[in-house]
């Protein structure tokens, strides 16, 4: 079933292993299922055969934004990752914020997935907006992907994750707090906002003494 088929493509780009990359380039062009070859863009990148290059770029050459965009933007992270700066445009292009309410927030995942393990700094705010209107399960992507950018500017909005009403985001909120700043023991909303409090009168202190 769909799931498990998701997982076992997981699996074997976990695997890494460059003989599995012709099947899931069958898988990306082929499939009638959408996560299936997300997943599979998702995989042949794990596995980085460069063989494969020209192959994803005629895959990313016919896919439609608007009926395909999860696909598009996997297939951006591959590219990217195999080393085609036209992946990275791909994901700054489709990777936008939608306007008003949306309950497809999923199509966006794996362009937030992207931008972190890519590091495209660039794309900071469009992940923070994404994190404080989306899905749960975007929403803690999309604070993975802050603490992956390692930009002490996404703090503030980290923080206010923290009161996020879905377990998971808070833990991941918590975790890209204590890797952007290297603090351990703060756990709570109430313990980061009053450290966050005291740094922005640090620096105004500090600016007014300049």
């Amino acid at each position: 079933d769909g799931h498990w088929r998701f997982r076992l493509l997981e699996a074997l780009g976990r695997l890494r292993n460059p003989a599995a990359a012709p099947f899931l380039m069958r898988v990306l062009a082929e499939d009638k299922f959408p996560p299936a070859r997300v997943e599979a863009a998702l995989a042949l990148a794990r596995i980085k055969d460069k063989s494969v290059l020209a192959e994803l770029q005629s895959v990313s050459a016919q896919l439609d934004a608007e009926a395909h965009l999860p696909v598009l933007l996997a297939v951006g992270y591959a590219l990217a990752v195999l080393g085609d700066p036209g992946g990275r445009a791909l994901i700054e292009e489709h990777l936008v914020v939608p306007e008003g309410r949306t309950l497809r927030w999923d199509r966006l995942r794996p362009g937030v997935f992207a931008v972190g393990q890519l590091r495209l700094s660039a794309l900071r705010g469009r992940v923070e907006a994404i994190m404080q209107r989306a899905d749960p399960f975007v929403r803690r992507e999309a604070a993975r992907a802050l603490g992956a950018l390692r930009d002490r500017a996404s703090i503030p909005v980290l923080v206010e994750q923290l009161r996020d009403p879905v377990p998971g985001v808070r833990d991941e909120a918590l975790r890209s707090l204590k890797a952007l700043t290297g603090f351990r023991h703060k756990e709570t909303y109430d313990q980061w906002s009053r450290w966050l409090k005291k740094q922005k009168e640090q620096n105004a202190e500090d600016e007014k003494n300049r």
